[in-house]
């Protein structure tokens, strides 16, 4: 699986060239850029492993002697193999344009229930895939459904999806999770637990 996501990124990265965003790309999740580490985090919304692995992720960023000290920003990076995860893509780039604020509990609600839009939505149509994501962002958030209805009708929010997308590609992502800590790929990084992480933070302290 991994091959066919290299193939097909570099297929694209040799058809599109990636345009300059109005916007910094990722979610800001803690911090910023400025802080002593920052961590570039690429999950796709309905990749079991993402999935899986985000409770971890959360738990370690929420540790107090990290809290002057991290940056996080969260890219959403849908792999092709997953027919509606770009849709995942779409609708979260909906619930940042009406309250960025909100899309930390519509991420979690999806991972938790990713499921939902794999193996139990085979037969629905892609409008019926929207009106799941719509459902799923108005229970996690508040944000009414017809939002997000609305957002699906939306050329900008269609092509932030896309952007980022395409960054993910530009930074050479082939896989999901992927941790890119102070601009470097940690590649073992998807597979540590809460004492390797911070293990590896605090040598990053020094």
């Amino acid at each position: 699986m991994i091959l066919l996501t290299v193939t097909f990124a570099a297929i694209l990265s040799l058809s599109y060239t990636i345009q300059t965003p109005q916007r910094q790309l990722g979610y800001p999740l803690l911090g910023n850029r400025t802080r002593e580490i920052f961590i570039d985090v690429f999950y796709d919304n309905i990749c079991e492993v993402s999935a899986a692995n985000w409770p971890l992720f959360s738990q370690v960023i929420s540790q107090e002697y990290l809290r002057n000290t991290l940056g996080v920003a969260v890219h959403i990076f849908p792999l092709p193999y997953h027919h509606n995860s770009f849709f995942a893509a779409w609708a979260g780039e909906a619930v940042i344009q009406t309250d960025a604020s909100k899309y930390r509990d519509y991420m979690t609600y999806v991972f938790k229930n990713y499921d939902d839009f794999i193996s139990k939505a085979v037969n629905l149509t892609e409008g019926e895939v929207h009106q799941a994501y719509a459902k799923a962002v108005e229970m996690s958030t508040g944000i009414k459904a017809q939002v997000i209805l609305d957002g699906y009708k939306n050329r900008d929010l269609d092509l932030r999806a896309r952007l980022a997308w395409k960054y993910g590609c530009y930074r050479g992502v082939s896989g999901t999770p992927t941790f890119m800590v102070n601009d470097v790929e940690v590649p073992e990084a998807g597979g540590f637990n809460l004492s390797q992480w911070n293990s590896f933070l605090r040598n990053l302290l020094g």
